[in-house]
């Protein structure tokens, strides 16, 4: 249906803007955001290579986002 499609370029729209920026945590997030996303655009499509990936994806960048975060923390002290 037209709202799943919609979905998917709003997906694809926030991944792709997700590495314009210059901070490594700003991509993070965005990338998390756009990820989830295409989450939901996975399980209402039930395509699961798009889920696993992405799922993949938010576990990698969410651990990347702590360790980034921690060592600011760290260098604040």
């Amino acid at each position: 249906t037209d709202y799943v499609k919609i979905i998917g370029f709003i997906a694809t729209f926030i991944t792709v803007v997700s590495f314009t920026f210059k901070d490594i945590l700003t991509i993070r997030m965005v990338n998390v955001l756009g990820c989830a996303v295409w989450l939901v655009y996975g399980f209402y499509t039930k395509d699961h290579p798009v889920i696993l990936v992405n799922l993949s994806i938010v576990i990698i960048q969410i651990w990347g986002i702590f360790n980034l975060l921690k060592e600011r923390v760290e260098q604040n002290k």
